[in-house]
């Protein structure tokens, strides 16, 4: 009997490339074949705190994940069903804003469909954010997140800025992206991929000898530590590579299809 796997796959500079601003041909091509060779099942585990619908708009009608694991896996869903719905508290979120305001981080998140940004004005002198095409605010409408349901922050600042943020806030963490992208998710401790991991493997009926997973930044690294087969992408940081079972190539030289094409045959 064929072996089947259960796939957790980041997005960012996995799937989706950021120096191309596309997903590779044979990325598509190996998400497909998954499916349709009955090789296993596909989660799409990302840091974007991202709904089903929202990330179906990435691919074609082809290729659909099985499961989304959104926002570090605070939401998770598999098909219909909400395995996992985790909102960052008022009280935790009111304490970061005033924090990040203070100091003048760049807090970001979305909610409802716009960007919000706690330093514009820092945000678009990056040059990294086309922010004339994609709704945002700030200021005011920034410190009003305290009351909505938000499930985690991504901190667009320095390393120093980041570090700071963990001092000051030890029932956090803080996620690096690595260079292509900077800064780093803001995570309740606890959910994290990993955790996201097991629960859906459990729900899905899969040993955890039969997940495979696949990433490129540190919100990846424990979610590779903890799968039955780690793959760290050719560009993922030194340290995610360091702590992978197998290195494929980088995103842009066919790696996510290489790294499948090994998981399968492993």
């Amino acid at each position: 009997m064929k072996r089947k796997r259960l796939f957790f796959i980041d997005y960012d500079n996995t799937i989706f490339s950021h120096r191309t601003m596309c997903i590779p041909e044979s990325a598509r091509r190996a998400l497909r074949s998954i499916q349709v060779h009955g090789d296993g099942q596909v989660i799409l585990s990302t840091g974007r705190p991202a709904e089903a619908e929202d990330l179906a708009a990435f691919f074609d009608d082809r290729f659909r994940p099985d499961g989304i694991m959104g926002a570090n896996s605070a939401h998770i869903t598999i098909g219909d069903t909400v395995l996992r719905r985790v909102f960052m508290g008022s009280a935790l979120k009111r304490r970061l804003i005033q924090f990040a305001s203070r100091r003048r981080y760049c807090l970001m998140c979305t909610c409802d469909g716009i960007w919000y940004v706690s330093e514009p004005d820092y945000l678009r002198s990056l040059g990294k954010y086309d922010m004339d095409e994609t709704p945002w605010v700030g200021n005011e409408s920034f410190r009003s997140l305290a009351d909505r349901d938000i499930y985690s922050f991504f901190l667009q600042a320095p390393e120093a800025a980041l570090a700071d943020t963990e001092q000051h806030f030890p029932e956090l963490e803080v996620l690096r992206m690595g260079g292509e992208i900077g800064g780093g998710d803001i995570v309740q401790k606890g959910i994290n991929k990993a955790s996201g991991l097991k629960l859906t493997a459990a729900y899905l009926g899969y040993d955890i000898a039969d997940t495979v997973a696949i990433g490129d930044s540190m919100n990846d690294m424990e979610m590779i530590r903890q799968a039955g087969l780690g793959i760290a992408m050719g560009n993922a940081m030194q340290q995610v590579r360091e702590g992978a079972d197998y290195v494929t190539a980088d995103i842009d030289d066919d790696g996510l299809a290489q790294a499948i094409s090994y998981a399968l045959s492993h």
